[in-house]
């Protein structure tokens, strides 16, 4: 049974980023992506797109000093991912 809870949590936290990904494409809706990604990176918080997902959108909504945040632990645990490493210099200006 726990199995299956941990499957469907793991399910769960990927619909939400998917939904924070549709969400982010539109500005219109953009806004509402951020609950989104939060929930999936509450579910999963060492899972690199979900917490990448949630400091792009972060950013992207002007939250510069929340998304340096994500970014400093994306770092964290992943040392040498470049894609992070640029997405933090650009939030850095």
């Amino acid at each position: 049974i726990q199995a299956l809870l941990g499957d469907t949590a793991q399910s769960l936290a990927f619909s939400n980023y998917q939904k924070g990904n549709e969400l982010a494409r539109d500005p219109k809706t953009a806004p509402q992506a951020l609950a989104y990604y939060r929930k999936a990176v509450e579910a999963e918080p060492t899972n690199r797109d979900f917490r990448l997902g949630l400091a792009v959108a972060l950013q992207q909504q002007n939250l510069p000093a929340e998304a340096l945040k994500q970014y400093q632990q994306l770092i964290a645990q992943n040392a040498n991912d470049a894609q992070i490493q640029y997405y933090y210099g650009t939030a850095l200006h």
